[in-house]
């Protein structure tokens, strides 16, 4: 693989499939909602053979692609296609052109300077479907919208792999499977309610085994009585004999 920065081709295309990245070196490109195309796109809006990519030399071993509408014989599709909101049969594509097919599928071409390995790092982040936003040039594409620096520099390699996540990004993740809430939050919420479950518990227990303080008090003051009175009997009994 070069290490070499290269000028490199790309279409990123957003179908009912979803976004994917296509790396453009051939001559020529067919796109169209049929299986046969090198280019599928993924929605009943667009045509069987909606457009062509063709490719156009320019000075210092460069090149651009032309994109025309319809298929190789001149035919027109019927859904059309606009470029940058403007409808047009023939365009030569730009860095940051935005192409609309049947008024449902969006592609945008891209022209960046990068040498192999990177070009590779770059189209795979293309295809993370997190990435929401428009690109319109190479750094932006590659820092998504949803992602801070220190977030990408680990997606990316750029930073060592020991480099733990930001704390945000832990605390959106830490959550209950089920109940969708943060699991420290979750946890507390557990324990608290078994805390009180025991000491209600405990409670009752403690008022169920302690004997009310006025009916021992009660039972002596009888049994005294009624010994006193065994005795008196028993006295008056004698004297009487």
């Amino acid at each position: 693989m070069s290490a070499t920065p290269q000028e490199r081709h790309v279409l990123i295309l957003d179908d009912e499939k979803g976004r994917r990245s296509i790396a453009l070196d051939a001559a020529t490109y067919s796109l169209g909602r049929d299986q046969s195309n090198a280019i599928v796109l993924e929605s009943k809006a667009v045509s069987r053979q909606q457009a062509l990519l063709l490719r156009l030399p320019l000075p210092g071993a460069r090149y651009r692609y032309r994109i025309v509408d319809g298929n190789s014989t001149g035919k027109p599709s019927a859904n059309g296609m606009k470029i940058n909101g403007k409808n047009c049969t023939s365009h030569d594509l730009a860095n940051g052109d935005i192409i609309l097919f049947g008024g449902k599928v969006k592609a945008s071409y891209m022209v960046v300077q990068m040498e192999q390995a990177e070009f590779i790092k770059y189209l795979d982040l293309i295809n993370y479907q997190s990435i929401k936003s428009e690109p319109t040039n190479a750094k932006e594409t590659l820092v998504s919208a949803e992602l801070n620096p220190e977030e990408f520099k680990v997606l990316t390699g750029q930073a060592p792999s020991s480099t733990s996540p930001p704390t945000a990004l832990l605390e959106s993740t830490q959550v209950h499977p089920r109940l969708g809430v943060p699991l420290k939050v979750w946890l507390i919420g557990i324990g608290g309610m078994m805390f009180g479950l025991l000491l209600g518990w405990g409670l009752l227990q403690l008022t169920n085994q302690t004997p009310s303080p006025t009916e021992p008090v009660q039972t002596n003051s009888v049994q005294s009585g009624s010994a006193r009175t065994t005795k008196l009997k028993i006295a008056n009994a004698k004297s009487t004999n």
